[in-house]
C-alpha cells in the first residue's frame, strides 16, 4: 500500500491517506467534461473588440509656420517703439521678429513682448501689483507669479506652489536663452530644512538618547512641548508646529546632532511612510517662451516635469496673469463659454462667482452622482482680452482636452482683471469605500505630452472680439487647410439655397409584457415612407436643399446595437424603405445623413463590458443614466448608455462604414464624437483625455475620406473632418459674472462650415421668430427636430425632448423662416462675418466680407441705425461695398 501525506482538516497534525487508484477510462471521461465546459466558457464569454493599435494626430500638411508675418506690416512710430522699450528698460531682449520683442527680467523671471506694430507691451505680470493695496504679500506674490501649481500629498490632500514664492524668491531658477525665445526652469520648493527634518514618530528611548539628553533643561522643555506622549504605544508623536516655532525647533534638532539617518531609521521603525511628516516637496518645471512670427508660443513640455517622490503634480496654471489690467484700464475679457462672452473690467460683480470653464465640458469619466445644471460648453480652446487699443487671443495648442478656463474681475483678493487656463497634469477623484471613508485615486501615470498656449495679438480696429474671430479663423484654415465655402469645387457643398436641417426620429425602444414577461418593443416614430412625406411637404412650402440626420434607424432604433453588423429597422421599413427615401431626397437636392454613436453604446450585445467599456478611477466600469429634472439625482430607472473605450473608435467606425453599406451620396451622421471628449482608467488600457483627440481624429478621418459627415457640437478637433456642423453654440450660459453674450462661434466658423444650432422646437425658448432673429445674427441655418407620429407615442418613455416634435404643427412656422434665412444665405451664405457690435442693449449689427451689413432688432419698439429704420422684433439688410 502507497501512503502519501496531507495536512489533517482538524489539527495541524500530518495524517496518512490511501492514494485513490484511476483508470483511464476515468480520466478520459472527466478530460472530456473539462474540455467541453471550457468551449462552452469561450463561445459564451462575450468577445473584446479588437484595437487597432495607438493614435496619433493626422497630418494636415503645413508646410510653414502658423505665426508666420503676411505681407507687408506697418510698425509703430520710432517715437511709440522708443517709449515702449522704456517700459522695458532693465530687461534683457532675448528674441526678436520682425513684429515682436522678447524681453526677460533675470531677477524675477518676468517676461515681456512688445509689438512693435503697435508699440504695445504685454507682461506676464501686473507692474504695479505692489502698490495694490487689496492684496496680501502672499497675494502680490502669486500676482508675480509665472506659473501656479497644486500637488498631491501621500494622504491625498492638496498644498500649492507658486513660482514667485516659492521659487524666485529662494532664487532656485535658471533662464536659458534660445535663438527664438529662452527656457526659464524652476526649482519649486525650500531648499532649507522644514518640519520633515523633525521626526513625525519616534520612541520614548530614541527621543531621550538622541535629542533630549544632548539639550540642557531649557531646551529640553521647550523640545518637549512639541510632542506628545501616546501612553498605549509609548512613543512620542509630533505636534502641529506653527511656523512662528519651526526654525526655532529645527535649530535645537540640529543642535543636538540629529541627523537624515536618524531620521530615516526612526521612520521605519515608526511605519512614517516618505513625505508624510510634510514640508520638502520638491519639483522642477521647465518653461519655454519662443518667437514664431508675429504670435507668442508658451509651453511646458509635462514629461520633462520633475517630481520628489511621494508627492505627485496635480494642476499646473500657465500664466495666469498674463496681461492682467488694473482699476483704471478700459476693456474687457473674452470667454467662450458656448457662443461667447465678455467679462468687462471691474464690472463689480464680486457678489458673482469667478468663472471656471473646462474645456470640451467636465470629463464623464468622473462619477457624478447629481447635475444641477446643464451648461453651454466650451467648444474651442480659446481666451482671449482686450486692453484699450490692442488685444491678444490665446489658443491652447496642446493639452487643451486637459485644460480649464479660470477668469475674474478686480476686486476679489486684488485689483486686477485676469483670464487663464489650468492644466490637470493627473487627474483624481474620489472613491467611496463605504458611508463614511472615502479614498482619493489617480491614475498611475501623469499626462506627459505638451502644455502649449499661443498669443495672438491684435492692434487698432482688429481689436477686439471681431479682430480674435478673425484670427482665429485664420489660424484654422493654416493649421487644418480648410477651404472657404467660396473655393469650395464642388458645387454640391456649396448650393444656391440655404440648407434646411431636420432631424427625422426613427425608432424608439418601448418596456412591455406578455404573460408577466418583460421585453423591448421597438415603437416606430418617424417611418421612412413618413420621412419622404415630410420631404415631401417642405419641397411644397417652397424648402429645397433639406440635410435630414435621420435617428434611430438601425440595430434597434435611437439606443442601437454596435454596428458588427447593421440592418435598417424592419417597423420603418428597412432597406427598401430607406432606399425610397433617399431618392425622395436627391430628387430635391437633399442628402440623407443616417445617425449612429460612435462611443456610446446602450445594451450588451457585441462588446465586452469589462474589457471594452470605460471605468472610473475607482474601476468600475461606468454606466450612465438619465437625471431627475425634480431633485437633479440620478434616475436609476433610466439607463442611457455605457461609453466605449476611445481605442476602439477606429474600430468601430470602420466596421460602420462596412457594414451600413451606405451609398457614396449619402453622408454619415455622427451623434457623440463632435460634443463628447472623455479618457479611460482601466488599468490594463488608461487613456487620458488628450489622448482621445486622436482617436476620434483617426476615425473621423475614415468618415471624411468616404464622403460627407455630418457633427453635434462642433468642439475644435473635429473641424476638419465635419461638412455640416447641428447643435453648435448659438448662446452662452449667460452667467453671471459676464456682461455680454456674443456669437463668436458663429464669427469663426461661418463661411467656412455650414452649421445651425439646437432645434428650433427644441426644448426650452420655442418661439420661431425669436429663434429666426437669432439665426440672422449668428449666420446659422434652420433645424428642426421631428416625429411623424403622435407624442401619444412617448408616454411611459424617457424621451420627453420629443414631446414637441411632432411635425406637423411646425411645417408652416418652419417654411416661413426658411425662406426668410434662404434670403440673407443668398447675400452672405459663403461670406465672412469680420465684425459684430452691439449698438444697443437689444440691437446688434454683423457685417460680412462682401460689404453685407445685418441689424437685428430683438427689442419691442423699431429703431433708427445711421439712418437706417428697423422695426420691432425685426431685421433689416445693408448692401454695401466690400
Amino acid at each position: 500500500m502507497k501512503i502519501s501525506l496531507r495536512k489533517s482538516r482538524d489539527s495541524g497534525t500530518v495524517a496518512p491517506t490511501r492514494r485513490r487508484k484511476w483508470n483511464w477510462r476515468t480520466i478520459s471521461i472527466a478530460g472530456a467534461i473539462m474540455a467541453v465546459l471550457l468551449l462552452l466558457f469561450v463561445l459564451f464569454q462575450p468577445r473584446s473588440l479588437p484595437r487597432t493599435g495607438d493614435a496619433a494626430m493626422p497630418d494636415f500638411g503645413v508646410s510653414t509656420s502658423l505665426g508666420a508675418v503676411k505681407g507687408t506690416v506697418a510698425l509703430a512710430s520710432n517715437t511709440q517703439l522708443s517709449a515702449a522699450r522704456q517700459q522695458v528698460a532693465g530687461m534683457d531682449r532675448v528674441a526678436a521678429t520682425d513684429v515682436l520683442e522678447l524681453y526677460v527680467n533675470k531677477s524675477t523671471a518676468e517676461a515681456a513682448v512688445v509689438d512693435l506694430r503697435s508699440a504695445a507691451v504685454w507682461w506676464t505680470n501686473p507692474q504695479d501689483r505692489d502698490q495694490d493695496g487689496m492684496a496680501s504679500p502672499l497675494i502680490k506674490g502669486k500676482l508675480g507669479a509665472q506659473l501656479s501649481l497644486t500637488y498631491l500629498m501621500p494622504n491625498g490632500q492638496t498644498k500649492d506652489y507658486d513660482s514667485f514664492n516659492d521659487s524666485v524668491v529662494h532664487k532656485t531658477f535658471t533662464i536659458q536663452s534660445e535663438s527664438d525665445g529662452m527656457t526659464v526652469v524652476y526649482e519649486f520648493g525650500n531648499p532649507e530644512r522644514g518640519a520633515e527634518a523633525i521626526p513625525l514618530k519616534i520612541s520614548k528611548q530614541r527621543l531621550e538618547e538622541k535629542i533630549l539628553n544632548k539639550l540642557d533643561q531649557k531646551d529640553r522643555n521647550q523640545m518637549l512641548t512639541r510632542f506628545r506622549l501616546n501612553e498605549d504605544t509609548g512613543i512620542y508623536e509630533r505636534r502641529e508646529i506653527p511656523k512662528s516655532a519651526l526654525k526655532k525647533v529645527l535649530d535645537l534638532i540640529e543642535k543636538a546632532g540629529y541627523t537624515e539617518e536618524d531620521l530615516k531609521s526612526d521612520n521605519e521603525q515608526n511605519g512614517v511612510i516618505e513625505g508624510e511628516g510634510g514640508g520638502s516637496a520638491s519639483f522642477t518645471v521647465p518653461l519655454r517662451y519662443k518667437l514664431d512670427g508675429e504670435h507668442l508660443l508658451v509651453s511646458v513640455d509635462a514629461s520633462a516635469i520633475k517630481a520628489q517622490p511621494p508627492y505627485r503634480l496635480h494642476t499646473l496654471d500657465v500664466l495666469s496673469s498674463f496681461g492682467a489690467a488694473g482699476k483704471k484700464e478700459n476693456g474687457y475679457l473674452f470667454v467662450p463659454d458656448g457662443s461667447g462672452s465678455l467679462i468687462h473690467f471691474n464690472n463689480g460683480k464680486n457678489y458673482a462667482q469667478g468663472l471656471v470653464l473646462p474645456v470640451y465640458g467636465e470629463d464623464p469619466s468622473f462619477f457624478k452622482t447629481e447635475q444641477l445644471n446643464t451648461y453651454e460648453t466650451v467648444r474651442m480652446p480659446i481666451y482671449g482680452m482686450k486692453r484699450d487699443t490692442s488685444s491678444f487671443l490665446a489658443v491652447i495648442e496642446d493639452g487643451d482636452a486637459m485644460s480649464t478656463l479660470y477668469a475674474d474681475v478686480s476686486g476679489r483678493q486684488h485689483e486686477y482683471n485676469w483670464i487663464g487656463p489650468q492644466f490637470t497634469v493627473l487627474p483624481k477623484d474620489k472613491v467611496m469605500l463605504n458611508a463614511r471613508e472615502e479614498l482619493i485615486k489617480t491614475p498611475a501615470e501623469p499626462y506627459a505630452g505638451q502644455l502649449q498656449i499661443r498669443y495672438m495679438f491684435q492692434n487698432r480696429e482688429e481689436a477686439g472680439y471681431s479682430g480674435m474671430a478673425n484670427a482665429y479663423r485664420d489660424y484654422l484654415m493654416r493649421k487644418y487647410q480648410l477651404k472657404p465655402l467660396r473655393e469650395q469645387a464642388d458645387k454640391a457643398v456649396k448650393p444656391a439655397d440655404a440648407p434646411f436641417y431636420v432631424e427625422a426620429i426613427g425608432s424608439i425602444s418601448k418596456v412591455k409584457a406578455f404573460l408577466g414577461v418583460s421585453y423591448d418593443s421597438p415603437v416606430p416614430l418617424t417611418t421612412f415612407d413618413e420621412a419622404g412625406q415630410m420631404v415631401k411637404e417642405l419641397a411644397v412650402r417652397g424648402v429645397s436643399n433639406i440635410q435630414m440626420n435621420y435617428a434611430g434607424w438601425m440595430n434597434g432604433g435611437i439606443q442601437h446595437k454596435l454596428p458588427n453588423n447593421v440592418k435598417a429597422v424592419r417597423e420603418l421599413g428597412g432597406r427598401d424603405g430607406l432606399n425610397r427615401l433617399r431618392e425622395q431626397l436627391q430628387a430635391r437636392g437633399g442628402t440623407l445623413y443616417p445617425e449612429f454613436s460612435l462611443g456610446r453604446v446602450y445594451n450588451d450585445d457585441g462588446w465586452n463590458a469589462t474589457k471594452d467599456s470605460v471605468q472610473s478611477l475607482g474601476r468600475i466600469s461606468l454606466k450612465f443614466f438619465r437625471f431627475n429634472a425634480a431633485n437633479f439625482k440620478k434616475n436609476y430607472e433610466a439607463f442611457s448608455h455605457s461609453l466605449l473605450s476611445p481605442a476602439l473608435y477606429p474600430t468601430v467606425m470602420s466596421r460602420y462604414l462596412e457594414h451600413a453599406e451606405l451609398p457614396a451620396d449619402d453622408g454619415v451622421s455622427i451623434q457623440d464624437s463632435g460634443s463628447e471628449i472623455y479618457s479611460n482608467f482601466n488599468l490594463n488600457e488608461p487613456i487620458l483625455r488628450q489622448k482621445s483627440i486622436a482617436f476620434v481624429s483617426k476615425a473621423l478621418k475614415q468618415a471624411a475620406d468616404r464622403g460627407k459627415v455630418m457633427l453635434q457640437g462642433g468642439n475644435a478637433y473635429v473641424l476638419p473632418y465635419a461638412s455640416q456642423i447641428i447643435r453648435a453654440p448659438m448662446q452662452s450660459n449667460r452667467f453671471q459674472i459676464t456682461d455680454e453674450m456674443i456669437p463668436f462661434y458663429s464669427m469663426v466658423m461661418h463661411g467656412l462650415i455650414p452649421y445651425a444650432g439646437e432645434a428650433f422646437n427644441g426644448v426650452g425658448n420655442q418661439d420661431v421668430n425669436r429663434r429666426m432673429l437669432q439665426a440672422v445674427e449668428t449666420g446659422s441655418n434652420v433645424f428642426f427636430s421631428w416625429l411623424a407620429a403622435s407624442t401619444e407615442q412617448l408616454r411611459d418613455t424617457m424621451w420627453d425632448d420629443f414631446f414637441a416634435a411632432e411635425y406637423s404643427q411646425w411645417l408652416d412656422e418652419a417654411a416661413s423662416a426658411y425662406q426668410q434665412l434662404n434670403e440673407l444665405h443668398h447675400k452672405v451664405g459663403d461670406a465672412f462675418m469680420i465684425k459684430h457690435e452691439r449698438l444697443a442693449d437689444e440691437v446688434v449689427q454683423t457685417t460680412y466680407s462682401n460689404g453685407v451689413r445685418v441689424i437685428v432688432n430683438y427689442g419691442n419698439a423699431p429703431v433708427q441705425v445711421g439712418g437706417v429704420a428697423v422695426e420691432a422684433a425685426n431685421y433689416r439688410i445693408e448692401e454695401g461695398s466690400k
